[in-house]
């Protein structure tokens, strides 16, 4: 059956006009989650962090756009220190769509429904919430390259909004794990985790994004070395046997 799918595959990519070498976009690791049940600022943080992150945090105008539909309860809070800052890890906020005064109104913030704004209320008032959920997930079990492409394809989340399924991570040269501070555990749990890369038809390819160039792959690479692990380490991508087992990385598809 692998065999089978990948004949197609050799197929399809042979006969794909030849794009010019690009890398991956930057990869989003959050979704968010909304949650219509009614709970006060504490509970719903109680909420999201048992069942998913946090409260959602929003570090710019652009992510904020991308709310525009969905209100309730945000991770942003007025803390001890008379600043603003986001539950997750109590980062000082450096973007917010607050009036200078909202400290008044109460310490915890909502976002309106349809719109770019957000207001500030008492943490006490029962309100719906937003939490951020991981599109990145690490399954700890041993499988050669095919196996976890199987693997996650098997995947299937259930979401307040729907369902939604993971296909073995297609990433970015510039994606940068150590970055994430809830991503350091994977540096404790292995180095080296399968993503959807393979040499295929004389080029290296994303499973779902296209060529990828990178100085760490080689351009001929040695005979059965064609599939790619990212190191995480290093952050950088190295070559294997497909037939070797890992861990591996499965995202939630957009």
């Amino acid at each position: 059956m692998g065999g089978t799918i990948f004949s197609l595959l050799f197929y399809f990519v042979l006969f794909l006009p030849t794009p010019p070498c690009t890398t991956a976009p930057n990869l989003n690791v959050s979704r968010v989650v909304p949650v219509y049940n009614y709970a006060n600022w504490e509970n719903a943080r109680n909420i999201c962090r048992a069942s998913f992150i946090d409260l959602v945090t929003i570090r710019n105008a652009e992510e904020n756009e991308k709310l525009y539909h969905y209100w309730g309860w945000i991770g942003l809070y007025h803390g001890a220190s008379d600043i603003w800052q986001w539950s997750s890890h109590n980062e000082e906020a450096e973007f917010t769509e607050l009036h200078p005064d909202s400290a008044e109104n109460g310490g915890c913030v909502f976002k309106h429904r349809s719109s770019l704004k957000w207001k500030s209320g008492h943490c006490s008032v029962h309100k719906p919430f937003l939490c951020m959920d991981d599109k990145l997930v690490l399954v700890r079990k041993r499988k050669t390259w095919e196996e976890a492409l199987r693997h996650c394809r098997k995947l299937l989340v259930k979401q307040y909004t729907g369902t939604g399924r993971y296909r073995l991570a297609s990433l970015s040269e510039k994606y940068n794990i150590p970055l994430y501070e809830e991503k350091r555990e994977l540096l404790q749990a292995t180095n080296e985790v399968w993503v959807g890369l393979r040499f295929l038809a004389g080029h290296w390819w994303w499973l779902n994004k296209g060529p990828m160039s990178s100085a760490y792959l080689p351009r001929c690479p040695a005979q059965h070395q064609h599939c790619g692990v990212l190191v995480l380490n290093g952050t950088q991508w190295k070559t294997l046997n497909c037939l070797e087992k890992r861990h591996f990385l499965c995202l939630l598809k957009p």
